[in-house]
């Protein structure tokens, strides 16, 4: 005959619960069952079972004594209920996710805002050369490459000036905003989960063509990760912004976010 102990120890928490299974072979009967009582001082019931298996529970210092078909019932009900935790906390982490979005308040905000003025304006009004400049000549692709690199030509030009910009809004800092830009993926939790990007007004910045300013760059710190389904779609990104500057071997941005809300691009 087989014996199957199953000791169930309850604790404060339900984290600390420890379950340990002992089985002994016909004509080596279990220590606890060679006396008339167990180690909590009650004595022993014996109930057959058509599996000619006898079963135990230990809870809380009592003794009883099931089948082993109640035995895997049980088992099977404490893996629903843990499952079942987890579900609940999974989904009030979400709803409390979704709280902290609705209490805060995020002010839509344009890439130009974050721009002072004075760059701006250069930006606007770019100088007579550059209409001189032959579109895939050697000059205009060695203004490319300059660019590229962060080099200016000529310290007094406004334009190359702003081009370079590290200069930046002291009013956005500690400011929750809400911009719309591309991702350039700079560190991954997953092969589709992004935790630092840089965001960007236009596709392909940093990429294939010349970076944008630093000021019209910021760093996402993305903690829960952003699902990059797509890094060809703009994306809504909501967090709080800070005037940090970070410099990287793809670019150099002038603000930082740490992320609190995103979602796919929409007007």
């Amino acid at each position: 005959m087989i014996y199957h102990i199953i000791y169930v120890q309850t604790c404060l928490t339900p984290g600390d619960a420890k379950i340990s299974l002992k089985s002994t072979q016909h004509g080596a009967r279990p220590a606890s069952d060679t006396a008339s009582e167990d180690r909590a001082g009650l004595p022993i019931k014996k109930v057959p079972t058509y599996s000619n298996q006898v079963t135990r529970v230990y809870m809380n210092t009592r003794l009883i004594t099931v089948s082993s078909g109640y035995c895997q019932t049980l088992l099977l009900t404490t893996l629903v209920l843990l499952l079942t935790a987890c579900d609940f906390i999974g989904d009030t982490n979400s709803r409390l996710k979704d709280a902290v979005v609705d209490a805060l308040e995020f002010d839509t905000v344009e890439w130009t805002d974050l721009m002072p003025e004075a760059d701006l304006q250069a930006l606007l009004n770019p100088p007579e050369y550059l209409f001189n400049v032959e579109e895939g000549s050697l000059e205009d692709q060695q203004l490319f490459e300059r660019l590229a690199q962060g080099e200016r030509s000529d310290e007094a030009d406004p334009y190359q000036r702003a081009l370079l910009s590290t200069d930046i809004r002291e009013e956005f800092d500690n400011q929750n905003i809400r911009i719309a830009g591309f991702l350039i993926p700079l560190e991954f939790d997953s092969p589709d989960v992004v935790t630092q990007a840089f965001l960007v007004p236009y596709f392909g910045a940093c990429i294939h063509v010349p970076p944008p300013p630093p000021n019209q760059m910021i760093l996402l710190n993305a903690e829960e990760g952003i699902n990059l389904n797509d890094m060809y779609n703009p994306y809504w990104v909501s967090g709080t912004l800070s005037t940090t500057l970070y410099e990287n071997e793809l670019g150099t941005s002038a603000y930082a976010m740490k992320v609190v809300d995103h979602e796919l691009y929409t007007e």
